[in-house]
């Protein structure tokens, strides 16, 4: 817990260049909670939003482009 406290500190509150870009605390905030939830955890090898939805999260550059060797691996079948 220390560790997220710690790089929610650093990343949202002490962040000087959002500061001066105009980016609001809260945009910051929602910023670091998506990187927290799509982030591979060391313990178990899958993001917080992998273990609650059972899939990988699916953002716009996944979508634009796939995965080549999930294509692949369907293909050889």
């Amino acid at each position: 817990m220390q560790i997220v406290k710690n790089a929610l500190e650093k990343y949202v509150v002490s962040n000087q260049c959002c500061k001066d870009a105009g980016v609001t605390l809260l945009h910051r905030l929602h910023n670091f909670l998506f990187s927290y939830r799509v982030t591979p955890q060391k313990t178990n090898g899958s993001s917080p939003y992998e273990l609650l939805f059972k899939h990988a999260h699916r953002a716009r550059f996944t979508l634009l482009k796939p995965d080549v060797n999930v294509n692949v691996s369907k293909q050889d079948r």
